[in-house]
């Protein structure tokens, strides 16, 4: 009887965690999916009608991966493992620099200048925007449902590689390339409404832990 009683005390508990986790996951996929639509179709059909060849475009790419993986290797590390940049915050910062390319290159979408310098902003979105998700996740969800919240995930990267590329192609042959990346702009946007909303519900949630302690 007490195992029952304690079984339905957490149940509600274990709801609420699911739906904040959801949200977290949402927010993750939604950021993803600007990411794969700008690095998959909408940077290489702006480097087009831009008149780059393809060697330029490689070197576009690599100079971006290389900005990425250096970040990844150096700074990034350090400021996690010290605290000085949370997980939380990593992420709002990865999905803000994503939101902040896609919106420069859907206002001024002709200027390779432009397409230059949000690099720097690119490399950032890109190590944040990949790596921090699976770590959040792994720490909001409960123990036992971890394995299948980081398959969702997976699977909805999958499902964005799958859909999202077609859909960039789509608004570019229509209203326009700017379009591309505005969408892209409201998916991170959209991103960051969910994952702040999470935030203050697991901030709620510790303050009522810490209130309960005391």
């Amino acid at each position: 009887a007490a195992a029952a009683a304690a079984a339905a005390a957490a149940s509600p508990a274990a709801a609420t965690a699911r739906r904040s986790t959801a949200s977290l996951l949402l927010g993750c996929t939604l950021a993803e999916g600007a990411l794969v639509m700008l690095a998959s179709t909408s940077l290489p059909l702006l480097s087009l009608r831009l008149g780059w060849s393809a060697s330029m475009l490689g070197l576009y790419n690599s100079a971006w991966g290389v900005g990425s993986g250096v970040l990844s290797l150096t700074l990034w590390p350090h400021l996690l493992a010290s605290r000085a940049l949370p997980d939380r915050a990593a992420l709002r910062l990865g999905i803000g620099c994503l939101a902040l390319t896609s919106a420069s290159l859907s206002l001024w979408s002709a200027s390779a200048r432009v397409l230059w310098a949000v690099l720097p902003l690119g490399t950032v979105a890109v190590g944040l925007v990949r790596s921090i998700p699976a770590s959040l996740l792994t720490a909001a969800a409960p123990p036992a449902e971890r394995g299948a919240v980081l398959g969702r995930l997976d699977a909805a990267g999958s499902l964005c590689r799958v859909l999202l590329p077609p859909a960039a192609g789509a608004l570019a042959d229509g209203p326009g390339l700017w379009a591309a990346f505005a969408a892209q702009a409201a998916l991170c946007l959209g991103g960051l409404a969910c994952t702040e909303w999470w935030f203050r519900r697991a901030q709620a949630g510790q303050a009522q832990e810490r209130l309960k302690a005391a």
